[in-house]
């Protein structure tokens, strides 16, 4: 996390439609600039306070503040799609199958 690599990838992840290489910002930035570019995202687009200062964050912040900070940025992130609530016809015929093969092994 005091690299700023986890944070970022957390932005990412929830901003589909970001231009952010998460390879190439980590290693073309210092651990400091990563933090503050993550940290401002989440501030500018899901309006999560920047409650850590990415120095602090690099010299090993806090877990209680960098605990407060992540539950902050959970409760704002979109929620992810539903997943739909019927199953998924390829799973189901995956599963039997395998459940038949167990019973082939049992009675043999």
């Amino acid at each position: 996390f005091q690299d700023g690599r986890v944070l970022l990838a957390i932005v990412v992840a929830a901003w589909p439609g970001s231009q952010i290489d998460l390879a190439s910002t980590s290693q073309e930035n210092s651990a400091e600039e990563v933090l503050e570019l993550a940290l401002s995202i989440s501030q500018t687009r899901w309006h999560v306070p920047q409650l850590l200062s990415p120095s602090l964050v690099t010299q090993g912040a806090d877990p209680a503040c960098v605990l407060l900070y992540l539950a902050l940025l959970a409760h704002r992130l979109p929620l992810p799609p539903p997943r739909p609530l019927v199953a998924d016809p390829i799973i189901l015929l995956a599963t039997s199958a395998e459940e038949g093969s167990r019973e082939k092994e049992t009675t043999a």
